[in-house]
């Protein structure tokens, strides 16, 4: 069975979706790369849209496609293009700064779902997977001290100090 499910998954959206603050950047003077940056944004907002409320599929005409179109000579929509037009679309993003996104962007996602750091349990779990493999003599107990001091560190960072 084929699916007509598409996942876009974007990590560190806040680099996209910068807040535009206001109009305080005018009098900053930050000139063409903020330009650029809100440039990014309006166009995100616009793609976005158009992923949530999908018009009729379109037909391209066949100057418009690099590759060649599943237009016939009737100028029908083949099969193929007609059932990624009628697919779902699922966008999904990440960022550690929600804060530093515009509002209008944040919108646009329905769920927001915040995922906290470890607990001291499952910063045991990370640190014992990530020892797994590794020659060491740190007892279970000294294991769970260890967790306990590492309070306020992110599964990332176990990581990149681990290994």
């Amino acid at each position: 069975m084929e699916s007509k499910c598409t996942v876009l998954f974007f990590d560190e959206i806040d680099a996209l979706g910068q807040s535009r603050g206001g109009g305080r950047e005018q009098s900053s003077g930050g000139g063409a790369g903020e330009s650029c940056s809100r440039r990014v944004l309006a166009e995100l907002l616009i793609q976005l849209n158009q992923i949530s409320n999908p018009g009729p599929p379109s037909v391209l005409e066949p100057s418009e496609c690099e590759r060649g179109s599943d237009e016939n000579a009737s100028g029908e929509i083949g099969t193929e293009a007609a059932n990624i037009a009628s697919g779902k679309v699922i966008v999904v993003a990440a960022t550690n700064r929600p804060s530093d996104c515009d509002p209008a962007l944040l919108r646009r996602f329905g769920i927001r779902v915040h995922v906290g750091l470890p607990k001291d349990v499952d910063r045991r779990r990370i640190l014992k997977r990530l020892l797994k493999g590794i020659s060491h003599s740190i007892s279970k107990v000294e294991l769970s001290d260890l967790a306990l001091a590492l309070e306020g560190w992110s599964g990332s960072e176990l990581e990149r100090y681990v290994q």
